[in-house]
């Protein structure tokens, strides 16, 4: 219902403003709300159901794995910059080792918890 309403009043605060206004004022509030809100509602949903717990910790564990490897990867072998202009300290070799520690991470908790690899 927020949200409805936070929408409501950025489309008022749109009509009759220029284009770059527009963008500024409506349109990347309106793109962080939905960035904000719609992960919320999942894991809010996500959580009530009866393995929520589990698939929300594998969501985090899984998250803090890519995440601090994807770091020491690039620290200790990145060369190539992902993405410069963005975030010039991000390097594809970074994310290869984040992304495969997050995938054995991930292979690795389902198993102590019982669910193998195919969940189903």
């Amino acid at each position: 219902l927020a949200g409805v309403g936070l929408l409501t009043v950025l489309a008022l605060l749109a009509v009759g403003r220029s284009s770059e206004a527009r963008r500024d004022s409506v349109l990347y509030p309106l793109l962080g709300t939905v960035y904000v809100i719609v992960p919320i509602a999942l894991i809010i949903a996500l959580r009530g159901t009866s393995e929520g717990r589990l698939w929300i910790s594998l969501l985090a564990w899984v998250t803090w794995f890519t995440d601090s490897w994807a770091l020491i990867g690039g620290r200790l072998i990145g060369r190539t910059r992902l993405a410069p202009t963005i975030s010039p300290g991000k390097t594809v070799e970074g994310a290869l080792v984040g992304v495969s520690f997050g995938i054995v991470a991930g292979a690795v908790i389902m198993l102590i918890v019982g669910k193998g690899f195919v969940v189903g």
